[in-house]
């Protein structure tokens, strides 16, 4: 089977901290959707796009995702200071015997991914 992924819509609360915070962290240029009587904003993060959708319009009652990510990152200290400067929070990190490895993250709505130190990102 053939798959492609064609969206990640994430269903928010803070809208305004959700967007600086993705805008940050993964650099993605949102533009706004005005649509059901709201503002939506679709972006991209390395060819998949992303769609941060207010939570009254898709409904979502979990309190937090049921899914994660895990991200390829080359410098992971510059990482956290970003991620701690637009919002997000970090909630444990690995360390190695010389360096940092991985570390999790909250964004500002409650949603966690990882990230993880690699010396090259594909």
């Amino acid at each position: 089977m053939d798959l492609k992924i064609g969206k990640v819509t994430i269903a928010v609360t803070k809208i305004n901290e959700m967007v600086n915070f993705y805008t940050t962290i993964f650099s993605c240029d949102f533009k706004k959707i005005d649509a059901y009587n709201n503002t939506l904003y679709m972006g991209e993060i390395k060819g998949v796009k992303i769609l941060l959708c207010p939570n009254e319009i898709a409904d979502v009652k979990a309190e937090q995702n049921r899914f994660q990510f895990d991200f390829y990152v080359k410098d992971i200290k510059k990482l956290i200071i970003d991620i701690e400067t637009s919002g997000g929070r970090i909630i444990g990190k690995t360390e190695g015997a010389e360096t940092l490895q991985s570390v999790s993250v909250m964004d500002p709505d409650g949603n966690t991914m990882v990230f993880i130190q690699k010396s090259t990102v594909d």
